[in-house]
C-alpha cells in the first residue's frame, strides 16, 4: 500500500462469481486494502449508502455494464459523492462497449488479468482524484453554509436597520412619527405641492387641560390618553397623511393634496370624536377635548414656505385655545392685525434660525 495514502480507503468489490470474488478480495487484503465484498447490486447499494466506500471494483462485461447503466447506478447509490468505478472484464471488449461503459460513469475499463502493481497504481490515481473531488465538495458545502449564514445575518441586519430607522423617526409612546420626521416630511411635501400646484393642509392639535389628567389620575393614565388620542387621529385620516407627536400633548397632521375644505373636515372629525370619546383606564373614565389650528398652502395666499404653514397653523391653534378650546380655527379666519403680527414674528424667527437651515425651501 502506498504510504502517501494517509487514510486507508475502503474498496467495494462487486462480482457475481463467489470464488473469483474471494480471490480478488484476498489479493487486495494481502496488499493492505480495506475491502467490502458484494455479489449483487442490492448488496453493493446497501454498502454504498453507508458513505464508507471510496472506490468500486466491478467484475462484469463492459457491454452488460453499459446496457444496465451499472456504473451510474453505483454512483447514485453513493448519494452524490464522487465514486471511482473500475470495470474489470475477462475477454477483450470492443472499443464501442468500452466507450459506452465509460459514458455510463465508469472511470477505468481494464482486463481482469492486469497485474496487481498496475491495478494498484490505477486505483491510487483515481483515489487522488477522489480526494480532490471530496475536497472540492467540502469547500462547496462550507461555502454554501457560509453564504447561508451571511444571508441570515444580512436579513437580521436589514431587520435591525429597519427597526432602528423606525425608532429614529417614531415617538416611542404613541408610535406616531416624531417632530424630526414631521419637519422633514413637511419640507418634502411642500416642495411637491409647490412644484405641481397641489394643496397641502396642516393641522396643529393640542389636548385641552391635559395637565389636569396627569395631576388627577397620574402619568400612566395620561400616557393612556395620549395613546388613545393617537389611535383616533390615525383612524380619522388617510394612509397618505402623516400624523406626528411634536411635543408632550401637542400633535400635528400633514395632509398632502388636501385643500382648506378637506382639511377642515379632518379637523372637525377628530375634534368631535375626541369630545365624544370616553377614555377608560382602570376604574376611571376620563373625558377630554382637543383644540385644532389649521392652515393650508394653496388656499392661504400668505403661506409661501413650510415655515409659514407650520407657524400659521400653530397661531391658529393658539387662537383656538384663546377662544375657549374644543374648537377648530382656520388661519384665514383670523383678524388681520393678528395675521400681521404673526407675519412679523415668523420673519424674526426665520432670521434667528437662518444658520441652522430652518424649514425654508
Amino acid at each position: 500500500m502506498d504510504d502517501a495514502l494517509t487514510i486507508q480507503p475502503t474498496i467495494l468489490v462487486l462480482d457475481s462469481d463467489r470464488a473469483r470474488l474471494a480471490a480478488r478480495c484476498g489479493q487486495l487484503v494481502s496488499h493492505g486494502w480495506h475491502v467490502r465484498p458484494a455479489r449483487v447490486l442490492s448488496e453493493a447499494g446497501s454498502l454504498l449508502q453507508t458513505g464508507q466506500i471510496d472506490m468500486a471494483l466491478v467484475h462484469i462485461d463492459p457491454a452488460v455494464a453499459a446496457s444496465t447503466d451499472l456504473p451510474g447506478q453505483l454512483q447514485r447509490a453513493g448519494g452524490g459523492a464522487f465514486l471511482p468505478v473500475i470495470i474489470l472484464h475477462d475477454a477483450p471488449a470492443s472499443e464501442q462497449d468500452r466507450c459506452r461503459c465509460l459514458d455510463s460513469g465508469a472511470d477505468e475499463v481494464v482486463l481482469a488479468s492486469i497485474g496487481p502493481a498496475e491495478l494498484w497504481a490505477r486505483m491510487r490515481a483515481l483515489l487522488r482524484i477522489k480526494d480532490l473531488q471530496d475536497a472540492l465538495a467540502e469547500s462547496r458545502r462550507a461555502l454554501g453554509e457560509a453564504l447561508h449564514r451571511e444571508q441570515e445575518l444580512q436579513g437580521a441586519l436589514r431587520a435591525d436597520n429597519e427597526r432602528l430607522s423606525k425608532q429614529v423617526i417614531t415617538d416611542p409612546l404613541t408610535r406616531l412619527y416624531n417632530r424630526r420626521y414631521f419637519e422633514r416630511f413637511l419640507i418634502d411635501e411642500f416642495k411637491i405641492a409647490k412644484r405641481y400646484g397641489h394643496s397641502l393642509g396642516l393641522l396643529m392639535l393640542d389636548l385641552d387641560h391635559f395637565k389636569m389628567v396627569n395631576d388627577q389620575h397620574g402619568h400612566p393614565a395620561g400616557d393612556f390618553v395620549l395613546k388613545e388620542f393617537s389611535v383616533i387621529m390615525r383612524q380619522s385620516i388617510r394612509e397618505s397623511d402623516v400624523a406626528s407627536r411634536t411635543g408632550g400633548e401637542e400633535f400635528a397632521i400633514i395632509l398632502p393634496r388636501a385643500d382648506r375644505l378637506q382639511s377642515d373636515g379632518f379637523a372637525r372629525r377628530i375634534r368631535q370624536t375626541v369630545a365624544e370619546h370616553a377614555f377608560i383606564t382602570g376604574t376611571a373614565q376620563i373625558n377630554i377635548t382637543c383644540s385644532v389650528g389649521l392652515a393650508c398652502y394653496g388656499n392661504d395666499a400668505d403661506v409661501t414656505t413650510p415655515d409659514h404653514l407650520m407657524y400659521f397653523a400653530d397661531q391658529a391653534l393658539y387662537a383656538a385655545k384663546q377662544a375657549g378650546r374644543n374648537c377648530v380655527v382656520h388661519w384665514f379666519e383670523m383678524d388681520s392685525a393678528v395675521k400681521a403680527r404673526a407675519h412679523s414674528q415668523v420673519r424674526e424667527v426665520l432670521v434667528a434660525e437662518e444658520p441652522a437651515g430652518a424649514l425654508q425651501t
